[in-house]
C-alpha cells in the first residue's frame, strides 16, 4: 500500500474514532441560559495550580483537564493538579506552555516557548527540528492525512512521520495561528491571513482598521471562518474578511480567544469581558462584576460531561456547568437580592415581595415597583396579586398597590394590622382572609374582624391559610392546623397536637391534605388518620417552606433547598409497602448532598411561597428568584473514568503505567497507589472503592473522595492486582474496574528453592540424628525401631492425606464442580439456618425496622440455542463467565449458587426493604449491558428472567417452613417471567401467611389479596 494510501486510511481511522466518541459526549452549555446563571468553581494557585495565568485548556485522551500556564504544564483530576516540568519531564522543553490540542490518534500537544513535545500513553516526546532549532510554537492544527501543522514565530512547521520540517512554499514569517478544515489551511500572522487550497497559498488582506492586527485564533462558525484578532472579531465572507461590527467591544476589542462550543454558539473573550453568539447575534454578556471575567479569559475547552473551561490570565482555572435551575437576580435588574414572596398575576406577570420592596418580573426583567421606604415595613412577606390591586403584607402591617393609579394606599379599614407579620393573604367567597403573628382577621370589604386572637396563645400565630377544593377553610399555625367551622370558630383537626408548628399545607390531587412543620417533618391524612413523615423514614434535613404536586412528584421547598418524593413510593410507604419514602435532593443550599445543585434555596414560610407557571416551579430564594424547570432535571450519565496515575515506593512516586505491570524488586514491600475517578460535574460527590487482589479481596471504600490513594506495608511477593471503581456525583458506577498488575520479586529465603533445600536441610539433619540414635541399640532393638518409625512416618503421611481428602470431599460436596458456586447442599445446611436465624431476631424486635432478606432465582433465556450454536463446551464457559458476574454484582456477604442447569439462586443480606425492586432493576440492567466471551474470542450477549420473594414472606410471619415458601413463591415468580417475555423481573411479597395455597398460581394469590405482584418492564429497544 502507497504511503499516501497508507495516510488516508490511518486518517480515516481518526475521523471514525472521533464519530464514534462524540455521542458519548454531553451536550455543552445551554445557550436559553445566561452565563451568570451557570453553576462555576475557580481553581488557583492555594489549590495547585502552578500559576495563576493559564493560556492554554483543553480535556486530554486520558480524560484530565490539562493546564498549560507560564510556570509549568498541569493535569487536573477536579481534586488534584499534578505538575509537569522539564525537571522531571526532559522531553518537554520549557516550563511556559503557549498552547495545548488533542489530535485524532489520542495524542496531547503541548506547544511552549522554546518547543513542541507530545504526550502518548503515558509519556511525553520531544519534537524538535532536524536542526535543533528552539520554535516559539503559538498554534497546533491537524490535517486529514494525520500531519501536525504548527504555527510559530518562525514560520509554519509540519510534523508527519516523526519527522519536523519547513517547506519551503510555506510561511517562514511569524505565525500565531493556524487551522485546518476540509482541505483547507488558514494561517493568522501580523495584518494578514493566509490560505492554502489546492497546493498554493494566498495571502488575504484584513479590514482596513486591522491591517496591523494579529490574528490570535480561528474557529468555524456560522457557515464560515471566524478569527480573534487583536483588531476585533473578524469573519470571513465572501472571499474578504470583514470586521464584526454589530457590538463595540467586539469590533474594536483584544480578542484573546475564540471558542465553538458543541451548541454551536461562538464564545469570545475581549478586553475583560465574555460574551457569547447565537448567528450573528450577541445573547449574552459577562462583564465588571467577576473578577475571574476581569482578568481576561485567554483559553476555553469542553469536557465529557458538558462542562465549560476557562482559563484566565490572572485567576486560574474555572469550570461552569449549566444546571437545571434558572437564577433572576440582580443582573435582571432585582434592586434587592434577598426575597421572600412570589406569587403570578392573570397575566402571567410574577409580583415578588423582597427585603426591600416590591418588584414585578416580565419578559425576563425586573422592575421596581414599591422601595422599601414606602412601605409599612421593608420586606415585602406576602402577596396576592389582583387585576386592580396587588396586596401586600410586610412585617408591620400591610398596604395596597394600585396598578392603574400606580400609588400606595395604606387602608384605614386594616389599621388594626399594624405593626403585625403578615404571612398569609387569602381571597375566598367571604372576604378577605389575613394570617399574621396576632392570629387570624377576615375583611368583608367594610369591617375587619379578629377571628383567632393570638395576644394570649401564641401558638395562634398563623402562618399559612388554605382553603380547600371542597370549601373548608384550614390555618396552619405554631400550635398545628386549625379548621374553621361558622358559627363555631377555629376548631383543631381531630388527630392533631399542639405540638407541630405547620408552616406550609397543600391539598393533593386525590385530595388528601398535606402539611410541612418547622421540626422538618411532613404530616399527612392518610386512610382517616394523620401519619408524620420524618427523617426516620427517609426524609432530607428540611424545614418546609412550600409544597408543589407537578408531574407526578411532590416537591418540599425549604432552608435546606429543594427535593421531592415519587407519589408512587409516597404512597407505598403510606400503605405499608416500603419501609421508607424515596426522596430525591434536587437543589442543596449548603452543597452537600450528591448529585444536587448547589444553590440558594428557598425562603419565607407561609402563603404565595412558591408558583406554578410556564410548566415550571419558582421559588424566593436568598438571591432573587429560582426558576426549576422538571423537564431539564436529568442527572449526570457519564460515569467516570477511572486512571490508577502513580505508584510511590522506595520514597519516591512513579508514573504507573496504563498496560504495563509494576515491578517491585523483592526489598520493596511498602507500597502507595494513586487513583483517580475522572468526573468533574461534582468531584467531592465521586465515591471509590479499591482492593489488592491476592493480599485484600474485598473492596474498601475510600473515606476521603479528596485524598485518593491507597497505602500498603509488608506487602508478600507473589502476582497481586489492584483495582478501582467509581460512581459520580448521582450514583453512576463505572462499568469496568480500572486495574493494575504488581509482581513482587521474592527474598532469597522465599524462593521455592529456598524452601526446597531448608526442607532437604532439615530432613537431613533428622535423619543423621536418627543414625546416631540407632548405633547405641543392639541390632534387633536397632531394626525394631527403624520399624516402628517408617510405620509411624506412614501412618502419619496417611492421616494428614485422610484429613486433606476428607476437607476436599466437604468442600466439593458443598460446590458447583463447573462454577465454583455453592449448591443445594450449602443451601440446606449454611443457608436456611441463617434464614431461620433472621427470621427470629426480627420476631424478637431485634432486627432493623423495614428491613427483610430476599431470595432471586436466575434463569439464563434461551440457554439451550448456546448449547446448540457453541456446544455444551460453549455452554459450560458461559455458565462460568455468568456465575462470575453475578458474584461481581452481589455484596460479599450475599450468597450466590448454582441451583441446576442454567439456574442460579442469590440470596441476599438483610436489607432495607424499599431497595428491592432497586436490586432486580440493577442486575437485569448489568446483565443486559455486559457481553460474555467465549475462548474463542467469541461474543455473546445474554439476558436472565429474574423471579424474587422478600423472606420472611409475611411480616411478622414465625412459620418454621417460611423458608421454604420464599424458594416456592421466587420460582412461581421466574415462572411467570419466563412465560411473558423473559428478560425482566417480578417480584412477590404476601400480605399474609399462605398456609396450604401453595399450589395455586400468582395469579390466584394476587386476586386473592394475599401476594402482591411487582414487575419490573420490557427491555429498551435496540
Amino acid at each position: 500500500m502507497s504511503p499516501p494510501r497508507i495516510r488516508r486510511v490511518i486518517g480515516g481511522l481518526g475521523v471514525a474514532l472521533i464519530a464514534w466518541w462524540l455521542p458519548l459526549i454531553a451536550q455543552a452549555l445551554s445557550p436559553d441560559m445566561r452565563i451568570h446563571q451557570f453553576e462555576s468553581a475557580i481553581w488557583s494557585i492555594q489549590d495547585g495550580l502552578p500559576q495563576v495565568t493559564v493560556l492554554a485548556t483543553v480535556q486530554g485522551p486520558d480524560g484530565y483537564i490539562w493546564a498549560g500556564t507560564q510556570a509549568g504544564l498541569s493535569r487536573f483530576d477536579g481534586t488534584r493538579f499534578e505538575l509537569f516540568d522539564p525537571d522531571r519531564y526532559p522531553a518537554l522543553p520549557t516550563r511556559l506552555t503557549r498552547t495545548l490540542y488533542v489530535d485524532t490518534r489520542a495524542r496531547l500537544w503541548v506547544g511552549t516557548q522554546r518547543g513542541a513535545a507530545y504526550w502518548h500513553e503515558g509519556q511525553f516526546h520531544a519534537v524538535v527540528p532536524g536542526d535543533g532549532r528552539a520554535i516559539d510554537v503559538l498554534q497546533f492544527a491537524e490535517t486529514e492525512d494525520g500531519a501536525i501543522l504548527i504555527a510559530s514565530g518562525s514560520g509554519l512547521w509540519r510534523w508527519r512521520g516523526g519527522k519536523l520540517e519547513q517547506r519551503d512554499d510555506d510561511p517562514h514569517d511569524p505565525l500565531w495561528s493556524v487551522f485546518h478544515h476540509a482541505g483547507e489551511t488558514l494561517v493568522g500572522g501580523r495584518g494578514y491571513a493566509a490560505r492554502h487550497r489546492d497546493g498554493r497559498w494566498r495571502r488575504e488582506a484584513l479590514p482596513p482598521a486591522a491591517n496591523d492586527a494579529v490574528i490570535r485564533g480561528f474557529a468555524r462558525y456560522d457557515g464560515g471562518i471566524w478569527a480573534a484578532s487583536s483588531r476585533g472579531l473578524l469573519y470571513r465572507e465572501h472571499g474578504k474578511w470583514r470586521r464584526f461590527d454589530a457590538d463595540p467591544a467586539l469590533g474594536h476589542g483584544i480578542v484573546e480567544v475564540i471558542y465553538r462550543d458543541r451548541a454551536d454558539t461562538l464564545w469570545v473573550g475581549v478586553n475583560g469581558q465574555l460574551l457569547r453568539l447565537r448567528g450573528r447575534r450577541v445573547i449574552d454578556r459577562f462583564d465588571g462584576g467577576n473578577l475571574f471575567i476581569d482578568g481576561n479569559v485567554l483559553s476555553i475547552a469542553e469536557d465529557h460531561e458538558g462542562n465549560l473551561w476557562l482559563g484566565s490570565r490572572s485567576y486560574g482555572l474555572s469550570r461552569w456547568w449549566d444546571g437545571y435551575a434558572l437564577r433572576y437576580s440582580r443582573p435582571e435588574g432585582l434592586h434587592q437580592a434577598l426575597t421572600w414572596t412570589l406569587a403570578p398575576d392573570d397575566s402571567g406577570d410574577l409580583w415578588v415581595g423582597t427585603a426591600d420592596g416590591l418588584a414585578r418580573f416580565a419578559r425576563g426583567r425586573f422592575e421596581t415597583v414599591v422601595a422599601g421606604a414606602r412601605q409599612p415595613h421593608p420586606h415585602a412577606y406576602s402577596l396576592l396579586p389582583e387585576p386592580d390591586r396587588i396586596w401586600v403584607g410586610t412585617r408591620s402591617g400591610l398596604y395596597w398597590w394600585w396598578r392603574e393609579e400606580q400609588r400606595v394606599e395604606r387602608p384605614r379599614a386594616l389599621s388594626a394590622l399594624n405593626g403585625y407579620q403578615i404571612n398569609a393573604i387569602l381571597r375566598r367567597d367571604d372576604g378577605y382572609w389575613l394570617g399574621s403573628d396576632s392570629g387570624i382577621w377576615r375583611w368583608d370589604g367594610q369591617r375587619l374582624q379578629q377571628l383567632l386572637p393570638a395576644d394570649t396563645n401564641s401558638d395562634n400565630q398563623t402562618r399559612v391559610l388554605l382553603e380547600t377544593r371542597d370549601g373548608r377553610l384550614l390555618a396552619g399555625t405554631l400550635g398545628g392546623i386549625l379548621e374553621y367551622r361558622p358559627g363555631e370558630g377555629f376548631r383543631r383537626l381531630p388527630g392533631l397536637t399542639r405540638r407541630h408548628a405547620v408552616q406550609a399545607m397543600l391539598e393533593l390531587e386525590d385530595g388528601r391534605l398535606l402539611a410541612g412543620t418547622h421540626n422538618e417533618k411532613l404530616l399527612v391524612h392518610h386512610r382517616g388518620q394523620w401519619r408524620s413523615i420524618s427523617a426516620a423514614d427517609g426524609l432530607p434535613s428540611n424545614a418546609s417552606f412550600a409544597l408543589l404536586e407537578h408531574a407526578g412528584q411532590i416537591w418540599v421547598a425549604g432552608n435546606r433547598g429543594l427535593f421531592r418524593i415519587p407519589r408512587d413510593s409516597f404512597d407505598a410507604f403510606l400503605d405499608g409497602d416500603a419501609g421508607s419514602v424515596q426522596t430525591e435532593m434536587i437543589l442543596s443550599e449548603r452543597g452537600d448532598v450528591a448529585g444536587a445543585q448547589m444553590t440558594p434555596c428557598c425562603n419565607g414560610a407561609g402563603n404565595a411561597r412558591a408558583a406554578l407557571l410556564e410548566d415550571a416551579m419558582w421559588f424566593p430564594t436568598r438571591d432573587g428568584i429560582v426558576k426549576v424547570h422538571t423537564d431539564r432535571i436529568q442527572r449526570n450519565p457519564h460515569p467516570p473514568r477511572l486512571r490508577i496515575d502513580r505508584a510511590r515506593f522506595d520514597g519516591q512516586w512513579r508514573a504507573a503505567g496504563r498496560h504495563q505491570p509494576l515491578r517491585l524488586a523483592s526489598d520493596q514491600r511498602d507500597l502507595d497507589i494513586g487513583f483517580t475517578a475522572l468526573s468533574f460535574q461534582d468531584p467531592g460527590s465521586v465515591r471509590m472503592e479499591y482492593r489488592l487482589q491476592g493480599y485484600q479481596d474485598a473492596w474498601q471504600p475510600l473515606d476521603d473522595p479528596l485524598r485518593r490513594v491507597a497505602y500498603y506495608t509488608n506487602l508478600p511477593p507473589g502476582e497481586l492486582r489492584f483495582e478501582i471503581r467509581g460512581s459520580n456525583n448521582v450514583g453512576v458506577w463505572s462499568p469496568e474496574p480500572a486495574t493494575l498488575p504488581i509482581h513482587i520479586a521474592p527474598r532469597w529465603y522465599e524462593t521455592a528453592v529456598a524452601r526446597g533445600l531448608a526442607g532437604a536441610g532439615t530432613l537431613l539433619a533428622l535423619a543423621a540424628a536418627f543414625r546416631l540414635n540407632t548405633r547405641r541399640m543392639a541390632s534387633r532393638e536397632k531394626q525394631l525401631s527403624r520399624l516402628v518409625a517408617e510405620r509411624t512416618e506412614e501412618l502419619r503421611v496417611a492421616n494428614t492425606h485422610l484429613r486433606e481428602y476428607s476437607r476436599q470431599l466437604k468442600t466439593t460436596s458443598l460446590t458447583d464442580p463447573l462454577t465454583g458456586l455453592w449448591n443445594r447442599r450449602y443451601f440446606n445446611e449454611h443457608i436456611v439456618p441463617e434464614l431461620r436465624a433472621f427470621q427470629q431476631r426480627q420476631l424478637a424486635g431485634h432486627g432493623a425496622p423495614g428491613s427483610c432478606m430476599l431470595v432471586a432465582l436466575l434463569d439464563i433465556d434461551l440457554f439451550k440455542r448456546i448449547n446448540d450454536q457453541f456446544g455444551h463446551d460453549g455452554g459450560d464457559q458461559i455458565l462460568t463467565r455468568f456465575a462470575d458476574c453475578l458474584r461481581a454484582l452481589v455484596h460479599p456477604r450475599d450468597h450466590v449458587l448454582r441451583w441446576g442447569g442454567e439456574e442460579f439462586m442469590i440470596v441476599f443480606q438483610a436489607l432495607p426493604e424499599g431497595e428491592m425492586t432497586g436490586i432486580a432493576q440493577r442486575i437485569i440492567r448489568s446483565l443486559r449491558q455486559r457481553s460474555f466471551f467465549l475462548d474463542s474470542g467469541r461474543e455473546v450477549k445474554l439476558t436472565c428472567s429474574v423471579g424474587l420473594s422478600r423472606f420472611p414472606p409475611a411480616r411478622g410471619d414465625g412459620e418454621a417452613g417460611a423458608w421454604e415458601q420464599a424458594v416456592a413463591l421466587a420460582d412461581k415468580a421466574l415462572y411467570q417471567v419466563k412465560h411473558s417475555g423473559r428478560d425482566d423481573w417480578c417480584l412477590v411479597e404476601t400480605r399474609a401467611p399462605l398456609a396450604n395455597r401453595l399450589d395455586d398460581d400468582l395469579e390466584t394469590l394476587e386476586a386473592a389479596g394475599l401476594v402482591r405482584i411487582r414487575r419490573g418492564g420490557p427491555a429498551p429497544a435496540a
